[in-house]
């Protein structure tokens, strides 16, 4: 059979959002059928199958939605008769028109392959399952894709996480106020609650984390409560880890993801763990990954960059081909033309290919911090390829004036940095020499701290910038630790006030140029308040208990103590 697709992407972006009610559902007609699948609990889901002829079989598109809502319109669709595809949107559990009760993503793969099940023993399904969408729609399908059914051929998961305990929920144990958000949009979306657009509210110092479901929504959310559980990995998140289950995957991806994103360093820890560890040779030959200048949807602001929302969208054509060609032959890579991963090198605005992530000959160089009153702008803080050492630097972190996220990973992207920033006392700038020659980096980029703490616990912040020759600086990356979570999904462990410690974590991985005439900085806060929550500084567990204090922290610039950024460094 000849694959004549229509652009995938797009039929996933056009179903129509006109209000419906429930009684209002359309009856299955020539190519369009309704159906209430059944899970193995008797929980019935509702799809929809768009079908160009009877009698016929066909392989299949399906795409697992969180997000329609139980009020969308279901329209015939249009001219299907010549697709040579069938496609299907199904409403996940307790989203949309399905049955049940919603428990993020811990449902999504019990449910996916029953879905997957009931699908090939249909008439009209060709034995063949390819599955798409993003965000919570790429992980329904990378989590049913882990039940290893033979149908699954091909998938293509946009926006995606390597385990949904980090990025989602709690960055190297700070908790992220934009699940918060999240949690409380599809939480009125899955309810069925008149207020299309909630506006939650955690501006109160005085509540605690967990409770703030209640101020918002005026009902528990659960799964905010479980994900908000500082050590949660074991009981709920494990499950849930692709670590655990990336053997099992198979068939090849197609992956896609953005350097703004909610944690582009996931999409690369699935394409390798899936080059190196997947369930097959064929899913360890002939994934694909593609990393551009993007946020969680769109194209990032970074000055210069030269993709638009248009440029990304034809990304999607190469998933359609990456479809085709496996169904025509699922022994032979369906995009011999690529690279495994291809990527966009910012500062630089060029595409570039590489077999692995990061490129071979990266070489990770750190540059040493120093100053000792880096505080605000006009500081002297510092950052060397040689150490240097100085007094160490110090400042006050305040939860009750946190400083506010500028920038970063979502919807945040790149944004001016100086001058929200420049003028504040609790956060610290170090900045390189006017660079004489490019800089490209591409690959993990990572933080190395010595710091002390005059209380149990607190939150250190980074961010690693490019300083133009005007002064203006951009954020490239961010990343935040949690002083308690040193071993991490283990038992916390607070400071003893005082003593030094060594912080070593990643804060994203990146492709960005740094260009002669520009400057590198480095910009460390005790808060990034916005997309994360603050830190109380108590070491209590700041999701039930609301009490507050200032810490006094320093960080150290002495050969003993050699505090730096680690860059990825490119090969010339």
């Amino acid at each position: 059979m000849r694959f004549n697709w229509l652009l995938i992407g797009v039929i996933c972006m056009e179903i129509s959002v006109l209000a419906q009610t429930q009684a209002d559902l359309p009856k299955s007609s020539e190519h369009l059928l309704i159906e209430m699948v059944p899970m193995r609990d008797s929980v019935k889901l509702f799809t929809t199958i768009e079908l160009p002829q009877k009698d016929q079989k066909y392989p299949v598109v399906l795409l697992r939605n969180l997000y329609r809502k139980r009020t969308d319109k279901i329209k015939e669709p249009g001219d299907v008769a010549k697709r040579n595809f069938i496609f299907i949107h199904q409403d996940v559990r307790g989203a949309g028109r399905s049955e049940g009760e919603w428990h993020a993503f811990l449902q999504e793969r019990n449910d996916g392959e029953d879905c997957l099940e009931w699908i090939v023993k249909q008439p009209w399904c060709d034995g063949n399952i390819v599955m798409t969408g993003g965000s919570y729609c790429g992980s329904s399908q990378f989590l049913a894709a882990a039940c290893g059914h033979p149908a699954l051929k091909g998938i293509a998961p946009e926006i995606l996480a390597m385990d949904y305990f980090t990025p989602m929920t709690q960055r190297d144990g700070v908790p992220t106020l934009a699940l918060f958000n999240w949690a409380c949009w599809c939480t009125f979306n899955n309810l069925g609650l008149k207020e299309d657009n909630p506006q939650p509210k955690y501006d109160d110092a005085h509540v605690a984390w967990r409770e703030r479901d209640i101020i918002a929504l005026r009902r528990p959310v659960h799964f905010w409560r479980q994900m908000t559980n500082p050590q949660a990995f074991d009981a709920y998140f494990k499950q849930m880890d692709a670590n655990e289950f990336i053997s099992k995957i198979p068939c090849p991806a197609y992956l896609l993801s953005g350097w703004y994103d909610i944690d582009a360093s996931a999409e690369l820890k699935v394409f390798t763990a899936l080059r190196e560890h997947g369930g097959n040779e064929r899913v360890r030959q002939f994934t694909h990954c593609v990393m551009g200048p993007y946020t969680h949807g769109s194209v990032a602001n970074f000055p210069g960059v030269t993709e638009t929302q248009e440029t990304r969208n034809k990304l999607h054509d190469r998933q359609n081909q990456f479809f085709i060609n496996l169904l025509k032959d699922e022994n032979s890579d369906p995009l011999p033309d690529m690279k495994p991963i291809t990527y966009y090198v910012m500062g630089a605005n060029e595409w570039r290919g590489a077999e692995t992530w990061p490129p071979q000959g990266t070489t990770f160089t750190s540059y040493y911090l120093g100053g000792g009153s880096a505080n605000t702008l006009a500081g002297n803080g510092f950052m060397k390829a040689s150490l240097e050492e100085t007094s160490e630097d110090t400042f006050i972190s305040d939860p009750l004036n946190p400083v506010p996220t500028v920038g970063g990973r979502w919807e945040g992207s790149a944004q001016e940095q100086t001058a929200p920033l420049g003028g504040r006392k609790d956060v610290l700038f170090y900045r390189s020499d006017v660079l004489t020659e490019p800089l490209e980096i591409a690959g993990p980029v990572k933080a190395r701290l010595f710091i002390s703490c005059s209380t149990p616990e607190t939150d250190i912040a980074v961010k690693v910038a490019d300083v133009f020759p005007d002064g203006k600086a951009y954020n490239i990356v961010n990343g935040i630790k949690r002083t308690s979570f040193r071993a991490p999904y283990k038992k916390l462990e607070p400071m003893e006030p005082g003593k030094v410690y060594e912080l070593e974590f990643e804060l994203q991985s990146t492709a960005h140029c740094f260009q002669p005439g520009h400057r590198m900085m480095v910009i460390i806060a005790g808060q990034d308040y916005g997309y994360f929550v603050f830190n109380r500084n108590t070491g209590k567990d700041d999701s039930l208990d609301a009490s507050c204090q200032q810490a006094e922290i320093r960080i150290y610039h002495t050969q003993q103590h050699p505090s730096a950024i680690i860059l990825p460094v490119s090969a010339k």
